[in-house]
């Protein structure tokens, strides 16, 4: 009854707000004051557990997930590790793990542009996860491979791969399309031995040491254009499906512009004196002083020369 009584007088007084600030404090100062050591070091292991505020497990997610976004990585990790809740708030923070596939080199808009819109949102801590994996399994030197992918019957000269699409091409004079994510052969295009080949969704281009160029339909295989009128063979190709051009390069140190689905030359360029090796048609992704963004600009290089030209414009 005592007990009751003295809690039910501190409860009125103390805790209903009769006392001011100050008058609380010291009230608080007596009541340590007058306590034996025994009970000061009970009240200190009950401290820590009164101060500390679980602010992440607290707040919503959306606040949260601002704060998360400051950490770098390794401490976004150890987060992890808290408890189950600050688990799930920092797993589902996808921003902070965006960050970090970038920090790693990893293409996001390829990523964003394999998932397709009926997937739903990128788990950017499981695609982080999975290259981690792979780095350090290559610095390792214990990756093991996923697919064996055979078909071939000769050398395989030329790779190209965009999400789970891979296309080779081989000195047995064909081009093979492999579905990664399976590990089978979906093409066969029988062709000559290629140099270089390029592709989207929608055609292959492939050059050849036979002074030519060939574009292939992605869908049903079926040849589009042949590309003819360099001297020498062909060593490398690129193509822009939205702007129906193609651009190779050759050994003739010649570099010739052309349009994709009707085979015109529509430019020469010259002024390397080596063998044009490799062609590489962008649009530009910021200003420059020749270039704006958006537009489309050519680089051609031979062993010691590198040339940016602009489609539209002979002269560089």
């Amino acid at each position: 009854p005592k007990l009751a009584n003295l809690i039910a007088t501190f409860q009125s007084n103390f805790v209903r707000g009769l006392l001011d600030d100050n008058e609380r404090l010291q009230f608080l100062r007596h009541v340590i004051e007058n306590s034996r050591g025994w009970e000061l070091e009970e009240i200190q292991t009950w401290l820590p557990g009164f101060l500390q505020r679980d602010f992440i497990g607290c707040l919503p997610c959306e606040i949260a997930w601002k704060i998360i976004d400051y950490l770098d990585g390794r401490t976004a990790a150890r987060c992890l590790q808290v408890c189950h809740k600050w688990h799930e708030v920092v797993s589902s923070c996808q921003s902070i793990w965006l960050k970090q596939c970038i920090c790693l080199g990893i293409n996001v808009d390829r990523v964003n542009a394999c998932k397709g819109l009926d997937a739903g949102p990128v788990n950017w801590r499981e695609i982080l996860t999975k290259n981690k994996q792979r780095v350090e399994m290559l610095s390792a030197h214990s990756l093991q491979p996923t697919w064996r992918l055979r078909g071939h019957k000769s050398r395989i000269t030329v790779l190209r791969c965009h999400g789970n699409t891979l296309v080779s091409a081989s000195d047995d004079r064909s081009l093979r399309v492999w579905d990664l994510s399976s590990g089978q052969c979906v093409k066969v295009i029988q062709a000559a031995c290629c140099s270089d080949l390029q592709f989207d969704t929608n055609v292959i281009v492939a050059s050849f040491h036979s002074s030519s160029a060939r574009a292939w339909s992605m869908q049903s295989s079926d040849q589009i254009q042949t590309y003819k009128g360099h001297t020498s063979a062909v060593l490398s190709v690129d193509f822009s499906y939205g702007d129906d051009l193609v651009v190779t390069g050759s050994a003739d140190m010649t570099v010739k512009l052309w349009k994709l689905h009707e085979g015109l030359c529509l430019q020469m360029l010259e002024g390397h004196l080596h063998w044009v090796h490799k062609v590489v048609l962008r649009h530009a992704a910021v200003d420059s002083v020749v270039h704006k963004v958006g537009d489309l600009v050519l680089l051609t290089s031979d062993q010691v020369l590198l040339k940016v030209w602009s489609p539209d414009v002979v002269d560089e």
